[in-house]
C-alpha cells in the first residue's frame, strides 16, 4: 500500500513545519464599520499592542506603601454616624471615554444624556406626602372621636328600652300573680259547690230512702186512705182510661214491679199485649173515666214519686 502523499512529498509527522512554513497566511481585509470602539488611531494589525479600551495608568496614580506621604483615613468617631449621607445638589458629570469613541457615537450619546436636576423637588414631594399623610390621620382621629360622641344617645336609647321592658316585666308579673289568685279563689268556689252538692245529694238519697222505709211500713189501708184524700176514682177494669208505669217483655218481672208499686200506695196491675206478634206485659194503672182524670193522676205519681215517664192510653 502507497504512503499518503501531500505535495509531491511523502506524509509524515516530522515534515508538519515545513508544511506549515510552506503555506502562506492569508489575513482577512479589513472592513469599515460604524462600532463605537473603532477609531482609525488605531491599529488593528496583528503586530499592534495597542488595545480597543485605554487601560494605561499613571505611575503617580500609586503610592509605595513605604511611602511616609501616605496617610490613613481620618474617621470622625465623635458624631453620631449619618445613615443617609450629605446630600450633594451638584451635578456630577459622568465618565465616558470620550478619547476612544467615534464622532457619529459621541455626537449620539451626548444629544440623549441629560443631566440630573436638583433633587429640590423630590424634598418637597416628601414634604407634601408627609402633611399628607398626617392630615388623614387627623381626619381619621377626628371621625373616630365623632362615632363615639354619636353612639352615646344610642346606648341611652338602649338603656330606655330596657328600663320599658323591665317595667313591662314587672306588670306582668304581678298581672300574672292576680290573675293566679283569681284562679285559685275560683277553684275553692267550685270545691265548695261539689261539696254542698254531694251533701244535697247524700241528703236527697237519704230522704228517698226513709220515705221508701215509712212506705213499706205503712200498711196498705193508710194509702187508700191517701188516694180517698185525693179524691181520685176507683180503678176500673178493663174500661175508661188508664196510665202506663212501665212496660217490660217478663211476666215475671212485671208481676215484680207491680208489687213494688203496690207497696208504695200505687193501685198498678198488669196487663199483656201484643206487638208485631210478640207478648209483652204492662204494669199500669187503669179505671179512669175520662183522660183528663188519667191526666191528673199521672201529674200526682210525678208530684209525689218522681215516676215522670208514665203516659196515658185508652186500652
Amino acid at each position: 500500500m502507497a504512503d499518503n502523499t501531500e505535495n509531491g512529498k511523502a506524509f509524515n509527522l516530522n515534515n508538519l513545519d515545513e508544511l506549515e512554513n510552506s503555506d502562506p497566511v492569508i489575513q482577512p481585509a479589513p472592513v469599515a464599520t460604524d462600532l463605537p470602539w473603532e477609531s482609525s488611531d488605531i491599529d488593528s494589525g496583528p503586530e499592534s499592542d495597542e488595545l480597543p479600551f485605554d487601560n494605561r495608568y499613571d505611575d503617580a496614580d500609586f503610592t509605595d506603601p513605604v511611602d511616609t506621604s501616605r496617610k490613613e483615613p481620618i474617621v470622625a468617631a465623635d458624631r453620631e454616624p449619618d445613615l443617609f449621607g450629605e446630600m450633594n445638589d451638584a451635578p456630577v458629570a459622568p465618565h465616558h471615554h470620550e478619547d476612544i469613541l467615534s464622532p457619529s457615537y459621541a455626537a449620539g450619546e451626548s444629544a440623549a444624556v441629560t443631566m440630573p436636576e436638583s433633587d429640590e423637588g423630590e424634598v418637597h414631594e416628601i414634604q407634601w406626602t408627609t402633611i399628607l399623610a398626617l392630615l388623614a390621620i387627623l381626619l381619621s382621629s377626628v371621625a373616630i372621636i365623632l362615632n363615639l360622641t354619636t353612639s352615646t344617645p344610642v346606648a341611652s336609647v338602649t338603656d330606655q328600652e330596657l328600663a320599658t321592658y323591665e317595667q313591662q316585666a314587672r306588670t306582668s308579673e304581678a298581672q300574672y300573680l292576680e290573675l293566679k289568685q283569681q284562679l285559685e279563689r275560683r277553684l275553692r268556689a267550685v270545691e265548695v259547690a261539689q261539696e254542698l252538692m254531694g251533701n244535697s245529694q247524700q241528703m236527697q238519697i237519704k230522704q228517698i230512702d226513709a220515705k221508701r222505709t215509712k212506705a213499706v211500713a205503712t200498711p196498705a189501708v193508710t194509702a187508700v186512705k191517701k188516694t180517698t184524700d185525693t179524691q181520685l176514682p176507683a180503678p176500673i177494669a178493663s174500661s175508661g182510661w188508664a196510665v202506663n208505669l212501665l212496660s217490660v217483655d217478663d211476666k215475671q218481672a212485671a208481676t215484680k214491679e207491680k208489687n213494688r208499686f203496690n207497696s208504695l200506695g200505687i193501685p198498678a196491675e198488669t196487663a199483656s199485649f201484643y206487638i208485631n206478634s210478640v207478648l209483652k206485659y204492662r204494669v199500669r194503672v187503669s179505671g179512669f173515666a175520662s183522660k183528663e182524670e188519667a191526666a191528673t193522676y199521672k201529674a200526682k205519681l210525678a208530684a209525689e214519686y218522681g215516676i215522670k215517664d208514665a203516659w196515658v192510653y185508652k186500652p
